[in-house]
């Protein structure tokens, strides 16, 4: 009876020693699962699609015709997907953005999309344009779509 006791005793030490390196080895296997998942949230958080919006402000004797016929001009940077625009509408909100004269949006499929843009040629050539029309430099408020 001792020695099935003790035999017994010897298996459960063993099994023990097995289930704590079994327990070790699913504990790397979820932290290893959790690193790669985060590394995946951020890669698509770089792919998914990006809005910029771009508040203007005009000085009172800006030709406004003037200033969106330079807007337009971004329609040809390949990195938009969507561009729209258009002036401030009052419907009456208090907490309207109503200083700001117009508004525009752009639409990216890509974080990469937008870096690339902020750095294209005719972009630059843009935004320097504008700054004759612009009582301030405009405000901005980007993110990512859902």
């Amino acid at each position: 009876m001792k020695l099935i006791i003790a035999l017994l005793a010897v298996l459960a030490v063993a099994s023990c020693d097995r289930r704590d390196e079994r327990w070790e080895s699913l504990e790397r296997s979820l932290e290893e699962t959790r690193v790669e998942l985060e590394t995946l949230k951020r890669q698509q958080a770089l792919r998914s699609p990006l809005v910029h919006l771009v508040f203007f402000d005009l000085r009172p004797d800006a030709q406004r015709s003037a200033f969106i016929a330079e807007i337009e001009r971004l329609q040809a940077i390949a990195a938009i997907k969507k561009m729209t625009f258009g002036p401030f509408e009052d419907l009456h909100d208090p907490r309207a953005l109503s200083e700001y004269e117009l508004v525009m949006e752009l639409r990216f499929a890509s974080a990469e999309d937008y870096a690339a843009y902020q750095k294209d040629p005719l972009h630059l050539s843009v935004r320097e344009a504008l700054r004759a029309y612009l009582q301030k430099p405009p405000a901005t408020y980007d993110f990512v779509g859902h």
